[in-house]
């Protein structure tokens, strides 16, 4: 029986020795998506303008463009994926290690408003940040799982896969991948690869007849943690192609009641794109997410109209 326990606790230790060198790897990695989250959750960084939101704000806020225009530091955290009550767990999560920006610029878009909070996109590229205390509790109240990704090797392990295996070997030997060179200040394109046929046939998932509770209940409580951090919180819209929005009952209705709720909020709302003119099929990678020429001009009108904010 004394062998038994010495052979479990042996492989045990193991499990969990192999999961952290793992998680070293990982967080070795100076560029790219790591890196990305290692500034968002393990380092201090400091800056003046913080972008967050979901792949909307990732692929198409640039921080050079909003940097050259406004004269401030920007870095980008928008999480792929991220509802609203995932994002505010994120800015939480930022000032975990770092100061308070002078701004926050939330894009809301159709993902953030309208998709359920307790599907969390790519959930194992969290797991070696979850010593952040803020990121593991705002996680694990969207997701209780978390509970046993953090404390339960064997369970955690099994929810990597190779990719996340390749990722730490590639942060012990340095190694970049193309893919990683792609990020920049946060920023990460979407490349266009969607054929005209397919792209105008794509349909949204169901979307709510109202604001659902949960961004209600999340952009107030972000507002209320950016005011206590003497930070001001702006809210841009993102455009959708028209060929999508269409098929979304009630879009418009959304989007009137969130200008109330920021109105109600004391935050500044608004579409920095004129009605039209970024509607332009070859300016999107997907109904849903602008391409690397779409994102360059997207983050001009962006920064213009953030500049007009600030005289």
């Amino acid at each position: 029986m004394k062998r038994l326990l010495l052979y479990i606790g042996v492989c045990t230790a193991l499990l969990y020795g192999v999961r952290e060198l793992l998680y070293i790897g990982i967080r070795s990695n100076a560029g790219g998506e790591f890196g990305k989250l290692n500034t968002a959750f393990r380092f201090k960084h400091e800056t003046d303008v913080l972008l967050v939101g979901s792949s909307r704000a990732e692929c198409q806020l640039y921080p050079p463009i909003l940097e050259n225009v406004l004269g401030v530091r920007v870095y980008n955290i928008g999480m792929t994926g991220a509802t609203l009550p995932l994002i505010t767990r994120c800015y939480e999560a930022f000032r975990e290690n770092s100061p308070a920006p002078k701004q926050v610029v939330l894009l809301a878009d159709v993902h953030s408003l309208g998709d359920r909070p307790d599907s969390i996109y790519h959930y194992p590229r969290y797991f070696p940040y979850l010593s952040n205390v803020k990121l593991y509790e705002g996680l694990r109240e969207l997701d209780p799982r978390f509970s046993g990704f953090k404390w339960n090797a064997a369970y955690s392990l099994a929810h990597l896969s190779d990719s996340y295996k390749n990722a730490s070997v590639r942060g012990f030997t340095g190694k970049k991948s193309k893919y990683n060179y792609l990020y920049h200040k946060g920023y990460s394109p979407c490349k266009a690869v969607m054929s005209d046929s397919t792209f105008f046939s794509l349909r949204p998932y169901a979307y709510p007849n109202r604001l659902p509770e949960h961004f209600t209940t999340a952009l107030q409580e972000l507002a209320q943690l950016c005011r206590k951090d003497g930070a001001q919180l702006i809210v841009l819209l993102a455009p959708v192609h028209t060929s999508y929005t269409k098929q979304l009952p009630g879009y418009e209705a959304r989007i009137a009641e969130l200008q109330t709720l920021c109105d109600q909020l004391q935050i500044s709302c608004g579409n920095p794109v004129s009605s039209g003119n970024m509607q332009d099929r070859r300016l999107y990678a997907d109904p849903a997410h602008y391409n690397v020429k779409g994102a360059i001009l997207y983050s001009i009108y962006a920064a213009k109209y953030l500049d007009t904010l600030t005289q």
